[in-house]
């Protein structure tokens, strides 16, 4: 965890992405002696100013932690925050939080154990949210519906691949009781566009609203950057590296020699594909665009 005020350092691979996403589910997820030290009373302490309001005035309100531009790790830190009582302002640029699980259009990246052991209780929750959200929704056969373990999408990324919305509406349901009892607030659309600074210690940060472009000023008490490539940290001036460290700065026995600070996972790029057997024809390969979704005909 940061010291009051300061910002966390989001990661750049996905390795670390990925690593950071299992640790912040694994500290979340216990009970509430899991957060460090005793639980805050809600009660006024740093004001945040969430607003203009319809009125021209400002909204002033306590808020002890603020996330901006969130992945899934974000929601999973949003989540763990709130079970111990925390008011959390979650903030998003696209009109769906999640991330990886929604947005990115990318299957949960999985360990093959991941059945058995090796997963948290929020993440289960989830995964289990999945599978029921299917059998509650969707038409499935007898053998899909009695699998204790179904694969909505049969893939072999992920034992629980799935459509994204379908983790949206998993994801806002488990953040529903939260929202209505006033503990948290979701800004869509809104992007971090700069950051008060003194020494070592993030003061607010200011959104702006993709739609009407209003700026918010959030002041907190804990900043986190859960954003997929740290897009806090040169606001916030905080140190980091990216790519490959060298063997004489860390020590690190698998290490190059010579820093790599480019050398960092590619990018996936996600697309649909669907076969039409009522349109297959024997003529040569055609691929055709339909409502975002690239299909391949025969």
């Amino acid at each position: 965890m940061s010291l009051p005020g300061t910002a966390l350092a989001g990661s750049v691979t996905k390795a670390v992405k990925v690593w950071a996403f299992q640790v912040m589910l694994e500290f979340f997820s216990a009970s509430e002696a899991s957060w460090p030290g005793p639980v805050p009373a809600l009660r006024p302490k740093t004001p945040n100013r969430l607003g203009p309001t319809p009125g021209g005035a400002l909204a002033v309100v306590p808020w002890q932690a603020a996330q901006t531009p969130n992945a899934a790790g974000g929601v999973a830190a949003a989540l763990g925050a709130l079970r111990n009582g925390q008011r959390v302002i979650l903030t998003e640029e696209t009109d769906w939080i999640g991330g990886q699980l929604t947005s990115q259009a990318v299957p949960p990246d999985e360990h093959q154990w991941i059945e058995r052991f090796g997963c948290t209780r929020s993440y289960r929750a989830f995964r289990d949210g999945v599978r029921e959200y299917y059998r509650r929704h969707y038409p499935l056969n007898e053998a899909a519906r009695a699998a204790a373990q179904l694969n909505p999408g049969n893939a072999t990324v992920s034992r629980v691949c799935h459509e994204p919305r379908v983790a949206l509406a998993v994801l806002e349901a488990m953040l529903a009781p939260y929202a209505s009892s006033g503990l948290l607030t979701v800004l869509r659309r809104h992007r971090p566009t700069n950051a008060d600074v003194e020494r070592d210690t993030v003061r607010s940060v200011t959104v702006r609203d993709l739609v009407d472009g209003a700026e918010r000023s959030i002041h907190a008490d804990y900043f986190l950057d859960a954003t997929e490539l740290g897009d806090l940290l040169p606001l916030t001036k905080t140190e980091y590296v990216t790519g490959f460290e060298s063997r004489d700065a860390t020590g690190e026995l698998h290490a190059p020699e010579r820093a790599q600070p480019l050398n960092m996972q590619a990018f996936t790029v996600c697309f649909a594909m669907v076969t039409s057997p009522a349109r297959t024809t024997r003529s040569k390969s055609q691929r055709t665009i339909r409502s975002g979704v690239i299909s391949f005909r025969r």
